[in-house]
């Protein structure tokens, strides 16, 4: 300090630090104030509430007060339940069976229940296991049993090389026919006995056309009505897309496909349907019929999924050879919601647009990875139980739920103005989108570490890239209405962003498929990629990886939402899971998964 003190003045020297220590405790005080209202913040959000109420303590809690108070496997009734069971078991047969004192010890590790997203059931872990919910199964056998046939070439050659008049009565009785040989009924001298009614009482099949004047002259009872299944807007663009064609969706028995293999249901449908032309037209023994078998089997016959490689067994309707595309158009939370651009929705009501959120991804996100599940981990896996926490991560906890209100309030916030300059859609160029998704990325991570109970729900590192990657691949495909722009953020997220901040994603460097997949996401070739609706569980950088393929599948939804379109790959498959009459509820799986818990989901094709 220099200079001598003048009257009313103090050294810049003093007054630099007085202002530095001044601004350091406004800093702290702010901090301290800032930290004040954090909690009563957090409080509000649906993760802390839901997370709350699977643990029973503070989320937040970075202590857990009862570690040494737990019991190992006791703590679960439902583990305890099925020792019990494997030790009367084991006297029975005098093997030793199910018991968990054999695995690896769980100390003082808690073992809580699941909520389910957006109700009040809280459910034990292993009732959200595929083999123990019966509604999953479901889920997968109604998809490989369904098959679908176009009716119009048949009807065509019945025309012309038979000379028999196709009337709405004669299609009518073939329908009629067809309920009898579909499920096992006999109608040749040929064949020799009926299959039992009661194994095969879910076996049915429905026309669909677009064309209401042709629909009303057929039973209603045979064909799925797009008028009541969808929206108006949605049911006239699904009707003009389909026009006058009438197409057969067949499906095969249960107990088929579960006694033998998923190809059995498509030739069950081509044979079944064969028969039934036969009789109801009258069809004589004679060089007719190999035109008629031919045109019903094979000419415009669609699987829903193509035959995968012959080392795996993969035959049509294998779940690997089903595109993206397809599944995502299975999922039927938004047909009853109108058909608009989504980014419109968000401008008006961010309530409405929530909902929008809610039962569309929300349906994609139980739909899918059950579905990818039992091709990952089962037909390629063998079964380790490990990837069914990624199949109940987007629905149990309301942690994907929490991402999307704030990607629903992001969205209102900073992104709706684009619908004031005339635009519905951002540009897809990644100059644009790269913001967003950093931010909702980051949001994400922070959260996670916010968390310790978030963290113990999602204990995988496949988990944590799961909900990552489906966060941020949905945003970019909301904003651009592109499913390649989905993807660029899928692999951006995974493969540079949580790497930079977290420097690992999982164990054997899980991260390596979204290495591969960033190159290759916009590439057309198919041993490379090809067009994001037609891949599938079959392209060889995500086919051991369930947590890489459900993000892909959408942000082929998201896409279509953002874009207001009415399906995403086949306005066909999106009618033909439309139908009430199908076992598993493709419209609010929630509610069949929550019945699979309880006991309560009936499950059809069984004595």
């Amino acid at each position: 300090m220099s200079g001598p003190l003048k009257k009313g003045k103090l050294p810049k020297e003093l007054t630099s630090q007085m202002e530095a220590t001044a601004a350091a405790s406004q800093y702290l005080r702010q901090a301290v104030k800032n930290m004040r209202d954090f909690i009563p913040l957090e409080k509000q959000r649906r993760i802390y509430k839901d997370l709350e109420k699977m643990f029973g303590v503070d989320p937040l809690n970075l202590i857990d007060e009862k570690m040494y108070m737990r019991k190992g496997f006791n703590q679960s009734a439902a583990i305890m339940k099925n020792k019990e069971l494997g030790r009367l078991i084991a006297l029975d047969r005098f093997i030793p069976m199910y018991d968990p004192s054999v695995s690896e010890p769980i100390g003082h590790q808690q073992l809580f229940p699941y909520k389910i997203s957006g109700t009040d059931e809280i459910v034990s872990g292993n009732s959200l296991h595929c083999f123990n919910n019966v509604a999953m199964q479901q889920l997968f056998d109604d998809v490989r049993r369904t098959t679908i046939l176009n009716l119009d070439v048949p009807h065509k050659v019945i025309q012309v090389r038979a000379s028999k008049e196709v009337t709405p009565e004669t299609i009518d009785h073939f329908l009629k026919t067809l309920q009898h040989t579909i499920a096992g009924g006999t109608v040749s001298l040929d064949q020799f006995a009926d299959i039992n009614p009661e194994l095969t009482r879910d076996a049915y099949c429905k026309i669909i056309t677009g064309n209401d004047e042709l629909r009303e002259l057929i039973d209603n009872r045979f064909s799925i009505d797009i008028n009541a299944g969808f929206h108006k807007s949605r049911a006239e663009k699904l009707k003009h897309a389909i026009g006058d064609t009438i197409h057969l969706v067949v499906r095969a028995p249960t107990i088929l496909v579960r006694a033998l293999d998923n190809s059995v249901a498509f030739k069950w449908a081509g044979i079944q349907s064969t028969l039934a032309f036969i009789v109801a037209y009258r069809l004589t023994k004679d060089s007719n019929l190999a035109d008629i078998s031919y045109a019903t089997q094979y000419a415009n016959t669609i699987a829903l999924g193509e035959p995968t490689w012959q080392s795996l067994g993969g035959h049509y309707n294998s779940i690997a050879g089903i595109p993206f595309g397809y599944i995502a158009d299975m999922c039927q939370g938004d047909s009853q919601l109108p058909l608009r651009p989504f980014m419109e929705i968000t401008n008006e009501d961010p309530k409405l647009s929530r909902e929008y959120l809610k039962k569309s991804i929300g349906c994609v996100g139980v739909i899918a990875p059950i579905l990818t599940n039992f091709w990952d981990g089962y037909q390629l896996s063998g079964g380790a139980n490990i990837l069914d926490n990624v199949v109940i991560d987007t629905f149990t906890g309301g942690i994907f739920d929490d991402f999307i209100d704030i990607m629903n309030d992001m969205m209102n916030k900073y992104f709706s103005r684009i619908v004031k300059i005339g635009m519905n859609l951002m540009p897809t160029r990644w100059y644009n989108l790269r913001w967003p998704v950093e931010n909702m990325v980051n949001i994400v991570m922070e959260t996670m570490e916010k968390y310790p109970s978030a963290m113990e729900t999602l204990k995988l590192g496949i988990q944590k890239m799961y909900i990552i990657g489906l966060v941020a691949g949905i945003m970019a495909s909301l904003l651009s209405g592109s499913s390649t722009a989905g993807l660029w953020a899928i692999d951006y997220a995974i493969s540079l962003l949580v790497k930079e901040g977290w420097c690992r994603t999982g164990t054997t460097g899980y991260e390596i498929i979204n290495q591969l997949g960033l190159p290759y996401s916009c590439s057309l070739r198919i041993e490379e990629g090809g067009l994001p609706e037609l891949r599938g569980m079959n392209n060889f950088h995500q086919i051991h990886s369930i947590g890489s393929a459900v993000p892909r599948i959408a942000v082929l939804y998201a896409a279509a939402l953002a874009r207001g379109d009415a399906w995403v790959s086949s306005p066909l498959i999106k009618v033909v899971f439309n139908d009430p009459h199908l076992s598993f509820d493709f419209k609010d799986p929630i509610s069949a998964i929550i019945k699979g818990t309880k006991g309560e989901f009936k499950p059809k094709g069984e004595s």
